[in-house]
């Protein structure tokens, strides 16, 4: 295997000092315009290369980031990926990325791989099924710095970003009262999530507004499985008196939904509304088309990689938290309205 040219072998080639040749490298100042020709017109002649590790350690610095999702391949995340990438690659960070795959154990193992990699600071969005916080009291005690995006929580002392759920969630439910539905059914997500509390709360909050009365026999909470998910639209469509409108958690939930109130062959959205939450690229192809809450998913990735940096590069910036605006994007799977005048109903 052909050794790797080092600065040392540059310098001595040139004949010149080895701070000369760092000085070219890094562009400096004072460098000698016709010096520093010499030395990169050699850098690629023997395909020299930096040692990275070498230099992190002098610097304390890899400048690597950490970033941990529950999935990668759901469009919300991949795109919140995207929007960290761009960020962190303007400003000259690489990532390293895990997935939790929604398992506590496999969140708590990428930490502790994270960590122990000396990785400049983390991004995470928690896994459905983290309810202890232990696993990121190493991080808290050796001040790495730490940002939570999307599923945050209150039980964790860091900067995050995150999305107005309380008001998209009464922007979804608000919308389904004023298109005549009186039975409104909410299907929330788990109740140890953050956002599942909040989407609730939001729920709430409309109803009361508008003053309309929860029927608690329409609240339902799904892990997120599809098993789980029909169980609890069957369970709520089965009732001898079953809601004619259902706000869901997120979107994958709302879809379930349609299909199963389909199945049982009630129109949508003459006989029962339905809305989302994240506005995934299927919705505006499904049948009926789903209306949705819109995150900006990528806008929060930007976000998270832009706090995360500050921190990492000024060590008196601690907490910083940001709120995204939400907004719904009105389809014909709670258009109701729309749907009597057309059909003249």
């Amino acid at each position: 295997m052909k050794k790797n040219a080092t600065i040392k072998d540059i310098a001595l080639k040139l004949n010149i000092s080895i701070s000369t040749v760092s000085r070219a490298l890094r562009n400096a100042y004072d460098i000698n315009p016709e010096t520093k020709k010499k030395v990169l017109q050699l850098v690629e002649e023997l395909d020299y290369e930096p040692n990275l590790l070498a230099k992190s350690l002098v610097q304390k610095k890899t400048k690597t980031i950490g970033v941990i999702v529950p999935e990668i391949d759901v469009h919300f995340f991949a795109s919140c990926i995207r929007g960290i990438y761009e960020e962190a690659y303007e400003r000259g960070y690489k990532l390293l990325i895990a997935q939790s795959n929604e398992d506590y154990d496999l969140e708590v193992e990428s930490i502790q791989t994270m960590v122990s990699s000396r990785l400049d600071g983390l991004i995470v969005s928690l896994s459905k099924n983290t309810k202890s916080f232990t696993h990121f009291d190493k991080i808290i005690r050796r001040e790495i710095p730490l940002v939570l995006f999307d599923r945050a929580t209150e039980n964790i002392v860091s900067s995050n970003v995150t999305a107005d759920n309380i008001g998209g969630a009464f922007e979804a439910t608000e919308h389904l009262i004023n298109q005549g539905y009186t039975r409104i059914a909410h299907i929330g997500g788990p109740e140890n999530l953050e956002i599942s509390k909040k989407r609730f709360n939001g729920f709430k909050k409309a109803m009361k507004a508008n003053s309309m009365e929860i029927n608690p026999e329409y609240v339902v909470h799904c892990n997120l499985s599809k098993s789980d998910t029909i169980l609890k639209v069957k369970k709520i469509m089965s009732l001898p008196k079953p809601p004619n409108a259902i706000f869901a958690v997120n979107d994958l939930v709302a879809s379930e939904a349609i299909d199963y109130i389909k199945e049982i062959g009630l129109n949508i959205p003459y006989h029962v509304g339905v809305v989302g939450f994240n506005n995934a690229p299927f919705t505006k192809f499904s049948h009926p088309k789903l209306s949705s809450v819109n995150i900006p998913s990528q806008e929060m990735g930007r976000y998270a990689a832009q706090i995360l940096i500050k921190q990492i590069e000024d060590n008196n910036i601690r907490i910083i938290t940001e709120k995204l605006n939400c907004n719904l994007i009105i389809r014909e799977s709670s258009n109701r309205k729309l749907y009597i005048q057309e059909h003249k109903i």
